[in-house]
This record gives structure tokens, sequence and C-alpha cells, in this order.
């Protein structure tokens, strides 16, 4: 195994696009980060933590998951919306459990 980068905590979401980039959150920290097959890295996404998901968009950029879904690309953040309907709240779709 060889050590490609370091300085991050718990890194995860590994992707890695078609130039060679690697892209990764880092859970304690916080933010997104992409590796270039130089070694170069930098900051996509500074100091978001909680993420839950990371792609890559068709369009360029990353998309993130967590306690929202961002489309983060060239710096610009474009917040994604979903209708009401789509949310589920916990105390109304959970059936008790029966006790048998």
């Amino acid at each position: 195994m060889e050590t490609v980068a370091a300085g991050f905590g718990l890194v995860e979401a590994p992707r890695a696009d078609a130039a060679g980039n690697v892209y990764f959150s880092d859970v304690t920290q916080g933010g997104v980060y992409r590796l270039a097959p130089d070694g170069a890295r930098s900051t996509v996404v500074p100091k978001r933590r909680g993420i839950g998901g990371l792609v890559l968009h068709a369009d360029g950029g990353v998309v993130v998951s967590g306690r929202d879904v961002v489309h983060v690309r060239d710096g610009e953040r474009r917040a994604w919306t979903f209708p009401a309907s789509w949310r589920r709240r916990r105390a109304c779709r959970r059936r008790p459990r029966s006790r048998a």
C-alpha cells in the first residue's frame, strides 16, 4: 500500500474521473478534495461536514448529500430541493412493531 496524501482525518467516498483525478470527502475535518494524477490537491467543497454521499455530475462538478443535496461546479453551489410529498416523516410512516 502506498500513501498518496496525508493530513486528512477520516477519508471516505473516493471517486475517480476520466482524467485520473480522485475526489474524496474528509468526514472529521470536513470538505471535498481533488487529488490530481501529478499529486496536486485542491479543495472542491470547503469545510462541509456530514457528507452522506459523493458522486461526479455528468455536466461537471460533484454532487454531495447529507443534510441537503448540493451540486458544486467551479465554485458555484446549487442546492437541490424536493417536493414536500417526497419527504418522509418518520412519525407518520413508521408502523408499530408486533411483539410476537
